[in-house]
């Protein structure tokens, strides 16, 4: 989990290999997610950005969450999901995450 309230840019010469990766720029409460709780709220500012090469593990997956985000690079995963949710400042919670559709949102999702 990358947190940036400022925004969150993956370079050009970024290469990233992760199981899963969730970028916002909201916050999680430090002890709810102690406990399990996943919640993010306040993404009303900020971006994320992909430049680069994201690489998920067979059923990983890729959420970003602010008001703005931007992929011009490329996301690859196996039988995973890839969401985005351009959100105001309210909590996204867990379950929302639970209902990203494993079919390509917004032509992020390059199935290899």
């Amino acid at each position: 989990m990358v947190l940036n309230p400022n925004g969150v840019m993956f370079g050009t010469d970024a290469t990233v290999n992760v199981g899963g990766l969730i970028a916002s720029t909201g916050m999680v409460d430090d002890s709810e997610f102690m406990a399990g709780d996943f919640s993010i709220a306040g993404a009303s500012v900020g971006s994320i950005s992909n430049q680069g090469i994201i690489k998920l593990s067979d059923g990983g997956l890729a959420a970003f969450i602010a008001p703005s985000v931007s992929n011009s690079g490329t996301i690859t995963t196996d039988n995973g999901r890839i969401c985005q949710r351009t959100v105001g400042d309210h909590c996204l919670e867990r379950r929302s995450l639970r209902g990203c559709a494993d079919a390509g949102v917004n032509g992020w999702l390059d199935r290899q």
